[in-house]
C-alpha cells in the first residue's frame, strides 16, 4: 500500500513536470512567431518607405498636372469687381 502511494506520488510529479515543460515550449513557439510577424512588418514597412523615397528623389522639381473626368462641376465662376 505504502508503494503504491509513493509511485502515485512519482508520477504526479513527473506529469506537473511534463506538462510544465510543454507549456513553456509552446509558450517560446508563440513568441518566435510573433518575433517572425514583427520583422516581415518592419521589412514592409521599410521597402515602402525606400520606395517612396526613391519616387520622391525621382520626381523632385516635375511638376504634375492631373485630370478630373468628374461630370459635376464643382467649381463657381467668379467675375472680377470694380473697387470704388
Amino acid at each position: 500500500m505504502f508503494e503504491s502511494s509513493i509511485i502515485g506520488v512519482f508520477k504526479t510529479i513527473v506529469f506537473i513536470i511534463g506538462a510544465s515543460i510543454i507549456i513553456r515550449f509552446i509558450g517560446r513557439l508563440l513568441i518566435i512567431k510573433r518575433n517572425i510577424n514583427d520583422e516581415k512588418d518592419f521589412l514592409n514597412k521599410k521597402r515602402k518607405a525606400e520606395k517612396h523615397k526613391r519616387f520622391v528623389n525621382k520626381n523632385e522639381g516635375k511638376i504634375t498636372i492631373k485630370k478630373s473626368y468628374s461630370k459635376e462641376e464643382n467649381y463657381e465662376d467668379v467675375d472680377y469687381k470694380e473697387i470704388n
